[in-house]
């Protein structure tokens, strides 16, 4: 028996693959290809996932590829390559910490920067979509690697070209073109003051909400 997809999952739920395997070295692709079958599964961060209970027949992909890699884009812009299996609370973190703004509010949706563009994440009126220039991505029906543009990959509100067709491209890279800005952060946590109450300790009165 095969490691539980469970402990793969932010759900916990799923029994077994007959195989597991986690990509961690892009350089293998090309040989890793090879090797993978019709019933190969891709998965990221494991969120946003129901894995079946009779687990999976065939091969779970863990695509678990990091790095990060920046070029000046036109305009004064910056372009940021991550690696499909790069966190995306990390890929935030990174840009925020060096100055960038245009992906900040997606700070605390998880996954991986890979799997964002299927769903087309976002949060607060940003999205992927809004910065998002180019993707690298395997074609298993060509059997090619292809690079696709914005418009190629026909976003939507929280879909794109890649959901669906589950099984067709595997991610490998995204290349986002952001601002530099020296306030760039994410919407903080609020804490919520408590509604005052009556003497019989029923509310009596929610206060307002603090100002933005």
């Amino acid at each position: 028996m095969g490691d539980l997809l469970a402990d793969h999952t932010t759900l916990r739920l799923g029994d077994p693959a007959d195989r597991l395997h986690t990509h961690t070295d892009p350089t293998t692709w090309p040989d890793l290809l090879a090797e993978l079958s019709s019933r190969t599964w891709v998965l990221g961060g494991g969120s946003n996932v129901l894995a079946p209970d009779a687990g999976h027949r065939g091969t779970v992909l863990i695509m678990a590829t990091r790095g990060i890699t920046t070029t000046h884009g036109p305009r004064g812009t910056v372009e940021v390559t991550a690696r499909a299996g790069e966190p995306l609370a990390e890929l935030v973190a990174h840009t925020v910490a060096h100055g960038l703004s245009g992906i900040e509010y997606l700070t605390g949706i998880p996954g991986t920067a890979g799997a964002a563009p299927v769903q087309n994440a976002g949060a607060y009126g940003q999205e992927i979509a809004h910065t998002l220039t180019t993707l690298t991505a395997h074609d298993h029906h060509t059997a090619r690697t292809v690079r696709l543009t914005r418009e190629q990959c026909r976003f939507g509100y929280r879909t794109s070209r890649f959901k669906p067709e589950p099984g067709r491209f595997t991610i490998l890279d995204v290349t986002l073109r952001l601002t530099p800005r020296a306030n760039a952060a994410p919407i903080p946590t609020r804490t919520w003051p408590k509604p005052s109450t009556s003497p019989s300790g029923r509310p009596h009165h929610w206060p307002k909400p603090p100002p933005a």
